[in-house]
């Protein structure tokens, strides 16, 4: 796509309307499928896209005619972007936060025996999409309680190829439903299921 004429840009910083109009139907576009590509979320894409156009006209004095207009306005789109995703972050993370609170809430207000059943298949039905070894190794750990030189000299392997595949076994769970998952081991550790799991 063609750059934008110098005398628009000027024009622009002016407070020129037109001259924004330009730009926008110039630019918009693209600012919206960069964006897009990036955070694959439509509506928060058109939601960027718009202050992308805002904070420009907001700042067009601060604007330097002599500079790349098209890098100049990809990296205001590309810092609202990563502005999104740490927002997108702290959203997520506040409603695991609630998830949590409402998980341990109604574990405790479950039989004891109905609780351990539930996490114990809830974790089990995860474990079994390891690799074979990989969950050989993590089911000996958690449900027989030994430790990684036990194992290592059960399986033999080594200390370190044990301590391995269990800590990428724990990072798979958590990758899988996220803090939820934590919590969960923490609620199987305090029903004594999962003894030296973490």
């Amino acid at each position: 796509m063609e750059s934008i004429k110098r005398s628009t840009i000027i024009a622009f910083k002016k407070g020129k309307i037109k001259a924004l109009e330009a730009i926008y139907n110039q630019y918009s576009g693209k600012v919206y499928n960069f964006t897009h590509s990036i955070i694959r979320n439509s509506e928060q894409a058109q939601d960027i896209t718009q202050d992308v156009f805002l904070l420009i006209w907001e700042k067009r004095n601060q604007i330097d005619c002599d500079l790349n207009f098209d890098s100049y306005l990809l990296k205001i789109a590309q810092n609202m972007v990563y502005q999104t995703f740490r927002k997108n972050v702290v959203r997520e993370n506040y409603i695991n936060s609630l998830q949590i609170q409402e998980l341990i809430v109604q574990s405790n207000s479950m039989e004891d025996n109905i609780d351990s059943d539930f996490l114990e298949e809830y974790i089990m039905s995860l474990v079994e999409a390891l690799p074979k070894s990989r969950r050989d190794i993590f089911l000996l750990y958690w449900k027989s309680g030994l430790n990684y030189k036990e194992i290592a000299t059960q399986l033999s392997i080594s200390d370190k190829t044990v301590a391995t595949q269990v800590r990428r076994s724990i990072f798979y769970l958590k990758e899988q439903i996220g803090n939820v998952a934590l919590t969960i081991l923490l609620l199987m550790l305090s029903q004594g299921y999962a003894s030296n799991l973490l």
